[in-house]
């Protein structure tokens, strides 16, 4: 799994080559719901995908399996329970970390099936 390195910031757009091609995630607070949102952009910033809500310890772009999609997915990592999700201070301080798993590392994890992704 690849760590996307994060800032303490209510909204941020991170650069990330995944499978060997520039994307760029955004990831946003909303405080009024309590939760992160993320999006992807291409390296030409076109958005490919916005607001989606990010959960612990799954895929994050899993229902969208597009040709300019990177071939992994997503994963807000977290190695505890938490019963209200990835609060706002859970990337900065460590309890949450935003990582890429590969295609491979998916089915592995039993993620991505024959067909695609489950």
């Amino acid at each position: 799994m690849q760590i996307i390195s994060t800032i303490d910031a209510n909204s941020q757009v991170i650069e990330v080559t995944l499978d060997d091609r520039v994307f760029f995630t955004t990831l946003d607070w909303n405080d009024e719901a309590a939760l992160w949102r993320i999006g992807l952009q291409d390296a030409e910033r076109n958005t490919l995908i916005a607001g989606i809500a990010v959960s612990p310890n799954w895929p994050l772009f899993h229902r969208f399996r597009y040709p300019f999609m990177p071939r992994g997915d997503l994963i807000a990592v977290t190695d505890t329970y938490l019963p209200a999700g990835i609060g706002r201070q859970a990337f900065a301080t460590g309890a949450a970390a935003l990582g890429y798993v590969s295609e491979a590392e998916l089915r592995e994890m039993g993620l991505l099936g024959a067909y695609g992704r489950l």
